[in-house]
């Protein structure tokens, strides 16, 4: 058997053309007695990303770009690089950018070993990718942003919320793919409580905050050491 890390690159290589699809709640994922309240939710995170942000911005797993190109319209970013491990994904946020008219730096790279000097950044993003951070490897990879992050630099997190009547937080999905392909993919679900206690490993709980937008999704935000608190 292949091991997980290789299964969830694949998935997410061959995923790239159609990853928006559940974002956009269309074919697999059309579902009509929840796609309203999909959406409701979906506008209340672009409400919290267009709030964030300055300076010089980092999207780590930038996936397909949609919300690299949203930070690109925030007159407070001056520059952006999103960062992913798939070639495949970047080709979509570079097409996605190129549409709008916009521009970013992209490099494919190791979100554990971020490939930047220290304090390099005024802020951070990232979307749906700490659910995939083995439990044991979250401080790591919080560590690299932290280093990364200025004094009184920013991190937005999006994810998604543990569903109502699960009981296990972290599971090893077979998901499929529009080819009919089955790949493994680790999810780790997070309640407000639980992406806390992650974040408290780089900032202090006067530095943070963290909550549900509903049903489907979970926001953490805090500030490097020094900083106001979270508001």
């Amino acid at each position: 058997m292949t091991n997980l890390d290789d299964d969830m690159r694949t998935y997410y290589d061959q995923r790239a053309p159609e990853y928006d699809d559940w974002y956009d709640r269309v074919g697999r994922y059309d579902d009509p007695t929840t796609n309203a309240l999909w959406h409701v939710e979906v506008r209340r995170l672009e409400v919290f990303a267009d709030a964030f942000g300055d300076g010089r911005l980092l999207d780590i797993a930038c996936g397909t770009g949609r919300w690299t190109a949203r930070f690109a319209t925030n007159p407070r970013v001056t520059s952006i690089v999103g960062l992913d491990q798939s070639d495949e994904m970047l080709g979509e946020t570079r097409a996605r950018l190129a549409k709008a008219g916009q521009s970013a730096d992209l490099i494919r790279g190791d979100a554990y070993a971020l490939p930047f000097p220290d304090a390099s950044f005024d802020c951070c993003f990232t979307g749906f990718f700490l659910s995939h951070v083995p439990l044991d490897t979250v401080p790591t990879f919080l560590a690299e942003v932290r280093r990364i992050l200025r004094p009184v630099g920013q991190l937005l997190i999006f994810d998604s919320l543990l569903p109502g009547g699960k009981d296990a937080p972290v599971e090893v999905q077979v998901r499929s793919l529009n080819d009919g392909s089955h790949h493994r993919v680790l999810k780790v679900y997070y309640t407000s409580e639980t992406l806390a206690e992650a974040l408290a490993s780089i900032a202090t709980p006067d530095h943070m905050a963290t909550e549900r937008t509903g049903r489907f999704f979970v926001v953490g935000r805090c500030r490097t050491p020094g900083a106001a608190a979270a508001g």
